[in-house]
């Protein structure tokens, strides 16, 4: 989100079989990361093709909110280390750590009360929905 407003909203069958939610969610996670850090990348190229100068260039600061805790474990311990759960994932999957370690992307806990992403991936009964909602559009 930008300002307040949906940037990238993706919703798509995985290419593999979890073993758990965990990996699920870490696909996912690992996912939401490709397509943050591609936007990235094409902004900075913008930048330096427009030459913008340092006070316009946009500071783009990355925050990924993930209701899953072995999930967000996983995706905040240092490189190389996996967790006895999560030492089977493809290393397909791990590249995006490096940006984690980095400081590009920061990945924080959610509550799942307050995932948006639920507002189009899970059947909500009516109370939730409506929450989200109005978090996700203001009304």
């Amino acid at each position: 989100m930008i300002n307040k407003c949906p940037v990238l909203w993706t919703s798509k069958l995985q290419q593999l079989t979890a073993t758990s939610t965990m990996h699920a969610e870490y696909v996912a996670l690992s996912t939401a990361c490709r397509d943050v850090i591609t936007l990235k990348e094409i902004v900075t190229e913008l930048s330096s093709v427009y030459q913008l100068t340092t006070e316009t260039t946009p500071i783009i600061r990355t925050t990924i909110y993930e209701d899953n805790e072995g999930a967000l474990k996983l995706a905040n311990i240092e490189l190389p280390r996996t967790t006895p759960r999560s030492k089977h994932y493809g290393i397909i999957y791990h590249w995006f750590r490096e940006h984690v370690m980095n400081g590009t992307i920061n990945i924080l806990p959610i509550d799942t009360t307050d995932q948006l992403a639920d507002f189009f991936t899970k059947g909500l009964s009516w109370a939730p929905f409506e929450k989200l909602q109005k978090q996700l559009i203001g009304w």
